[in-house]
């Protein structure tokens, strides 16, 4: 049984506290980190990300890259998504969309994502929920921003 974690990273593996003592928005918590570790070591999910980080990615037929910038070097978004990620044995699936063009609405890219790679069981978790469907709201764990933990 195919299952999936559609992922946000803003407000969901950080948060305003966590800008408030580190020098760069690419940093991630630890324990939200951690916390995401479980789900997916408990569930087996294939981790989608639907969050503006990915445009740190590139995705093609082989998979889920950190992006090349036009100089060569690497996305440093993509480089602290995937390390932080990895250092809890998280990787990424599939990015929700081609996120170099203009986005829709982060529900209807979930709904045309699922359409083409259907997934018996999925969850969203984000930190908003205005563009959402009914139906994909009764699958979101909403989180907050401004958690302090």
């Amino acid at each position: 049984m195919r299952k999936a974690v559609f992922l946000d990273v803003d407000g969901v593996l950080n948060s305003h506290h966590m800008m408030d003592i580190r020098d760069t928005v690419f940093e991630l918590d630890d324990t939200f980190l951690s916390r995401l570790a479980d789900i997916v070591q408990g569930t087996n999910v294939d981790i989608i990300l639907t969050s503006a980080w990915a445009t740190g990615f590139d995705q093609d037929e082989n998979g889920v890259r950190v992006a090349k910038k036009e100089d060569g070097s690497l996305s440093k978004m993509g480089v602290a998504l995937e390390s932080g990620l990895a250092s809890h044995g998280i990787t990424i699936h599939a990015l929700v969309t081609d996120v170099k063009y203009l986005r829709e609405p982060r529900g209807q890219e979930i709904a045309a994502f699922l359409e083409k790679n259907p997934y018996e069981k999925w969850i969203i978790i984000d930190d908003e929920n205005n563009d959402f469907t009914p139906e994909q709201r009764k699958r979101l764990i909403k989180t907050t921003y401004s958690h302090k933990d």
